[in-house]
């Protein structure tokens, strides 16, 4: 029994020295060298990995080490083999990523599909620029979405370190293209309510005619604005999925900054949109139930 319990011992202190050095040689220099030269501050022994990887403080004095003297490809492979000799599991979202576009994204579709199903085979009517205007809007919005596919298939979802360096530029790349496809899908979308106003109130509203004519001006010209500034967003334009790297030269906007502001915009854009026939649907000699299913019709798109 004492020779069994002897050669326990001996395997744990095997495994934890065997883990140790592998740990360092999947370490690019410049980390393992942060490595050694940090050691002396952690209590902990050399071949004690599971102390070190519970050692904050040591790790905190890794990463700083490694922040001066490592690239960032150089960071990004040490902080991935630190995880993974330590057991720390990796983070993964992508089944997120890939539901929130396939849910909404679809029922998008469906409903632009039911519409004009109605228009055309059950209403008989002719298509107008509204439904026009939302076709843009969709195509648009579908390529956004589908986007997404190739996106997490190259590791979209999951921590940026554990992901090869070629993925991170094709990922990157895709997100510059869904950003590019967004703002004119918002813009078709926009366009195709406001035309939508104007096919049933222009007739009787001079407020709402000059009103969407207006907002329609400001739709295109912002939605242009956007778009150009977001294809023009980094100089070079490639900076924008090469520049994690470090190892090109560029400058990118704060596109922080430009977020939250054109967000702004947007919603006081969209409030303008929802509220600009609400006048005229009071005035309008529908009974008081049917204003408030219209009503309640416009406040679930004010949600």
């Amino acid at each position: 029994m004492a020779a069994l319990r002897a050669f326990c011992v001996f395997a744990v202190l095997l495994g934890l020295s065997l883990g140790q050095s592998d740990l360092l040689s999947s370490l690019p220099g410049c980390a393992a060298a942060c490595f050694e030269e940090t050691l002396p501050s952690s209590p902990c022994t050399s071949s004690d990995l599971a102390c070190l990887c519970g050692d904050a403080a040591f790790l905190d004095a890794v990463r700083g080490c490694e922040a001066v003297n490592c690239t960032i490809k150089e960071t990004l492979t040490s902080t991935n083999a630190t995880l993974s000799a330590c057991g720390v599991p990796g983070g993964d979202v992508s089944n997120t990523v890939l539901a929130i576009p396939a849910s909404f994204g679809s029922l998008a579709i469906l409903l632009f599909l039911i519409r004009i199903f109605d228009r055309v085979y059950l209403m008989k009517l002719a298509l107008g620029w509204d439904d026009y205007l939302l076709t843009g809007g969709v195509i648009l919005g579908a390529v956004l979405n589908f986007v997404c596919y190739p996106m997490v298939h190259h590791g979209m979802g999951k921590d940026f370190w554990s992901l090869s360096f070629p993925n991170i530029d094709i990922t990157l790349e895709l997100l510059y293209v869904a950003e590019i496809f967004y703002f004119p899908s918002e813009m078709f979308t926009q366009l195709s309510i406001l035309a939508f106003y104007r096919r049933v109130f222009a007739q009787t509203s001079t407020l709402l005619r000059r009103g969407s004519i207006i907002l329609m001006a400001f739709v295109v010209l912002f939605g242009i604005a956007n778009t150009l500034v977001i294809i023009f967003q980094c100089t070079p334009i490639e900076f924008f999925w090469t520049g994690w790297s470090g190892e090109t030269t560029g400058r990118c906007i704060d596109i922080n900054l430009f977020s939250w502001v054109r967000a702004a915009i947007e919603i006081a854009v969209d409030i303008a949109i929802i509220s600009l026939p609400l006048r005229d649907i009071v005035r309008t000699q529908l009974s008081w139930r049917m204003k408030v299913q219209v009503f309640a019709m416009f406040a679930l798109g004010f949600v």
